[in-house]
């Protein structure tokens, strides 16, 4: 499997690619690019994801990620990206938050292997970033799911 490379700054030109054909979505993610930080992952020249970081708010950071269908067979490695980069934030005493939608199961289940956790609040879309858990066994389910046999393993064998 190819690396991922990142993007960082990403060029709008890259950004509006998130968007879709959605002139709205492609104005959107250049200005989210601009006004917080942002980190494209490619695999060669392929555009995989967007993560984008809003970090006005005081002690807190709200992640928003866009993907393209060409980052399913890249999952793994982009969320062990997120692994190895959100712990930065906890030790600099920010809380790290995304939105999840009730209805978008794949993204509740990729924000869970990536360490998020519901926050428990009113609003249930609201996830709270605690650290990778228990990833190994959210694996062994998914292969189960899919008729797969034998555990897949996370990207950095834990």
């Amino acid at each position: 499997m190819e690396r991922l490379k990142r993007v960082t700054p990403v060029p709008p030109s890259l950004a509006m690619s998130f968007g879709g054909a959605s002139s709205l979505y492609r104005r959107a993610m250049v200005h989210q690019c601009r006004i917080g930080q942002a980190v494209a992952f490619l695999a060669g020249d392929e555009p995989l994801a967007l993560a984008m970081l809003d970090t006005r708010r005081n002690r807190r950071a709200e992640l928003a990620i866009r993907f393209r269908p060409a980052a399913r067979q890249h999952m793994r490695a982009l969320i062990r990206e997120a692994q190895l980069t959100l712990p930065a934030f906890v030790q600099a005493r920010i809380l790290v938050f995304a939105r999840i939608s009730p209805r978008n199961l794949r993204g509740q289940r990729m924000a869970r292997i990536a360490g998020f956790r519901p926050g428990g609040f009113s609003d249930p879309a609201i996830w709270l970033w605690k650290g990778p858990g228990h990833e190994r066994n959210l694996w062994r389910r998914g292969c189960e799911a899919t008729g797969r046999t034998g555990a897949a393993r996370p990207a950095g064998g834990e």
